[in-house]
C-alpha cells in the first residue's frame, strides 16, 4: 500500500475529512514557495557556501483502516496528517554533499505540519527543517572532501545532473467508502474463516488512503497531485501436524472506490484462501528435490521482485567511510550483458494506471526530484539495455529518466510499473502440462509448483504435482538449496498472461506485472528451522473440532 506519511503522523486522529480540502489559494504551497524564496536569497553560513539547490515536498494523507476477525471488527480508525521533507545541496552539481555516507545527513530532514495547512505553521516548520538540513549538508560536504583526499580520488562522475523541471498541477478528489458499510463488509468476509477449524489465526483488513502531494524546487519544478488507494488484505495462519507454522496472505489493490468488487468476490476469495490453508495444515514436510519448478500467482511476483526489481534499484554507487556502498543494485555496470532468459523483456512505465485489467500502485506523474516520469525499456531479449535513473549520474547514463524516488531516504533509481513479458509465451493453462512433460523426460515422479513465497531466501510452502495423474499435494518447510540471480537466466518457459503485484520500497509504491514462469532446474531442501509445539488445548472457537 502506498504510504505517504509515517505512522507517527497518523497516530493522532483528525477530525473532519474537509481538513484535507485545498483552500482556493493553497496556503501550503504558498508557504512553501515563500520560504524557498527566502532561503534562496539569504541562507548562508559564514565561511560556508550557500545552497545551490533546494526542494520541499509536502504530503498530506487521510487514512481509514478497518480490521476484522471471525466476524468481529477489532480495529476501526481513521487519521490524517501532513509531513514535509526537504532536499538541500551545497557545493556544485559536479561535487556536492550527496552520494556519500558520512557521520551526518544519513536521511532527509522531515517535519510534521499543520493538518489544515495553516500558512504560518507551514513556514515555521520549513524554516526549522531547512536550518537543520543546511547545517547537516555543509558538514557532510566537508566530510566528503576529506574522504576524497584520504582515498586520493582524482576522477568523479558528478553528483547532480540537469533536468527539465516539471510543472503540473492536478488534484484527484477524495473518495472514501461509507465507513459503517466498510466495517460490515470486513466483518462478514472475515466470518468465512470461521468455517475452517484448521485455521488458527485469521484477519481481514481494509485500508483506504487518499494522499495529496505538493512539490517545488529552486529550479522551477512545481507539482501538485492527489491519488486514492484501497487495499483489501487477508492473512491466515495454521500449523502442520509436525508443528511447523504456516502463515500466508492475499492482497487486492484498487485505485478507486468504484473499482472495488462486491462482497461476493471477496467472500469467494476468502473461501479459496481458507481451503488452501486448510490443505497446508495437513501437509507433510518437503523431501529434497532437484528438477523443474513452476512459479505462479503471488510467487511469480515475489520472484521478479527479489531477482529483478531489487537489483534495478540505486544504480549509483555511493562513497562511504568503509568503501563503496555494498547495497547498490547488482545490475550496476552490466549494461549490454545478459541478465535474463533470451526471450524475456522488461519495461518500466509509471504513466500507466492500469495493466492487464488491474490497477497499478506504481503510477506517478513526477518523481521525487521534480522530473516527469518516463517509460524506460530495461531488458530486451534478456539483455540489460537501460537503467532506472535518478539525477545522480553513472558512467553509462548522465541524465535522469524520471525514476528518482524516495521520501525517507534520498531519491534513487526506483521502479514505477515494472512490466515483464516473454516472446515465446505459452498459454497459461499449458504451463502445468509443460512442467509435467519436463519432469517425465527426467523420469521424475512429480514436479514442484510454488504459489505463495513471500521470501525466496526463507522458508515457504509448495505443491507437488504428480506426473502420472496431475494430482497435487501440498508440502511445507521448503527452502532453496541455492537461489541466485542465475535463476532469471534459467527461465525455460513463461505464460502469456501477466498478473499484477504491488510492493513498497522506502515509501515509494511500485507494481510488477509478470507471468508465471518455469525454471529449468532448481534444488529444494528441507528447512533447517525447528518446528513449534502444537497448542495443548483446541481453539475455543472450534471447541468441537478435532484436528
Amino acid at each position: 500500500m502506498r504510504r505517504l506519511v509515517s505512522l507517527a503522523v497518523l497516530a493522532a486522529f483528525c477530525a473532519p475529512a474537509a481538513a484535507l480540502d485545498l483552500p482556493g489559494d493553497d496556503s501550503c504551497l504558498l508557504a512553501m514557495r515563500d520560504e524557498l524564496s527566502r532561503n534562496r536569497a539569504g541562507l548562508r553560513m559564514e565561511n560556508f557556501p550557500a545552497p545551490y539547490f533546494l526542494s520541499y515536498d509536502a504530503r498530506s494523507v487521510r487514512l481509514l483502516e478497518i480490521t476484522a476477525s471471525l466476524g468481529a471488527v477489532i480495529k476501526n480508525q481513521s487519521g490524517c496528517g501532513l509531513e514535509m521533507s526537504g532536499g538541500l545541496r551545497v557545493g556544485s552539481p559536479a561535487f556536492d554533499n550527496s552520494n556519500f555516507y558520512g557521520a551526518v545527513g544519513g536521511k532527509p530532514e522531515t517535519e510534521v505540519g499543520a493538518q489544515d495547512c495553516a500558512y504560518d505553521n507551514i513556514r515555521h516548520n520549513l524554516w526549522q527543517l531547512t536550518d537543520r538540513a543546511y547545517k547537516a549538508a555543509v558538514e557532510k560536504l566537508d566530510q566528503k572532501r576529506a574522504f576524497r583526499e584520504k582515498r586520493s580520488i582524482t576522477s568523479h562522475l558528478g553528483d547532480f545532473s540537469r533536468a527539465e523541471p516539471a510543472v503540473l498541477l492536478s488534484t484527484a478528489p477524495p473518495q472514501f467508502p461509507d465507513r459503517a458499510a466498510a466495517a460490515e463488509l470486513a466483518g462478514r468476509v472475515s466470518a468465512v474463516f470461521g468455517h475452517y477449524p484448521l485455521i488458527e489465526d485469521s484477519l481481514v483488513t481494509m485500508q483506504f488512503e487518499y494522499g495529496l502531494r505538493r512539490y517545488l524546487n529552486s529550479e522551477g519544478a512545481l507539482y501538485r497531485g492527489g491519488g486514492f488507494s484501497a487495499v483489501v488484505s487477508m492473512a491466515a495462519g495454521t500449523q502442520a501436524p509436525d508443528g511447523y507454522k504456516i502463515t500466508q496472505g492475499r492482497d487486492f489493490y484498487y485505485a478507486s472506490t468504484a473499482a472495488l468488487p462486491g462482497e461476493a468476490f471477496f467472500a469467494a476469495e476468502a473461501e479459496k484462501f481458507a481451503a488452501e490453508m486448510s490443505a497446508l495444515a495437513k501437509s507433510e514436510i518437503i523431501s529434497p528435490y532437484i528438477g523443474p519448478v513452476l512459479i505462479e500467482r503471488e510467487a511469480a511476483g515475489a520472484f521478479f521482485y527479489t531477482l529483478l526489481a531489487r537489483h534495478l534499484l540505486r544504480p549509483r554507487m555511493w562513497w562511504n567511510e568503509r568503501g563503496l556502498d555494498p547495497h547498490t543494485g547488482y545490475f550496476y555496470g552490466k549494461l549490454g550483458m545478459r541478465v535474463a532468459a533470451p526471450f524475456i523483456s522488461v519495461v518500466d512505465d509509471p504513466s500507466l494506471e492500469q495493466y492487464a485489467g488491474a490497477d497499478l500502485a506504481g503510477h506517478y506523474e513526477v518523481d521525487d526530484e521534480g522530473v516527469r516520469a518516463r517509460r524506460v525499456e530495461l531488458v530486451r531479449k534478456g539483455k540489460l539495455v537501460d537503467l532506472l535513473m535518478s539525477r545522480a549520474p553513472v558512467k553509462e547514463r548522465a541524465q535522469s529518466n524520471g525514476h528518482g524516488r524516495g521520501y525517507y531516504v534520498f531519491p534513487e533509481g526506483t521502479p514505477g510499473n515494472l512490466l515483464v513479458s516473454a516472446s515465446n509465451a505459452l498459454p497459461e493453462a499449458q504451463l502445468k502440462r509443460k512442467l509435467l512433460a519436463m519432469c517425465g523426460e527426467l523420469e521424475l515422479d512429480y514436479g514442484i509448483i510454488l504459489r505463495n513465497v513471500p521470501d525466496f531466501y526463507g522458508t515457504f510452502t509448495a505443491w507437488k504435482v504428480y506426473v502420472k495423474d496431475g494430482r497435487e499435494e501440498p508440502v511445507h518447510g521448503a527452502q532453496f538449496a541455492e537461489f541466485t540471480l542465475r535463476a532469471l537466466r534459467d527461465i525455460a518457459f513463461a505464460g502469456d498472461k501477466a498478473h499484477v503485484y504491488n510492493y513498497d520500497f522506502n515509501a515509494a509504491a511500485f507494481s510488477i506485472a509478470a507471468p508465471a514462469v518455469i525454471l529449468q532446474e532448481a534444488e529444494l531442501k528441507k528447512t533447517e528451522s525447528q518446528p513449534d509445539k502444537l497448542p495443548y488445548l483446541a481453539n475455543p472457537y472450534f471447541e468441537k473440532a478435532v484436528r
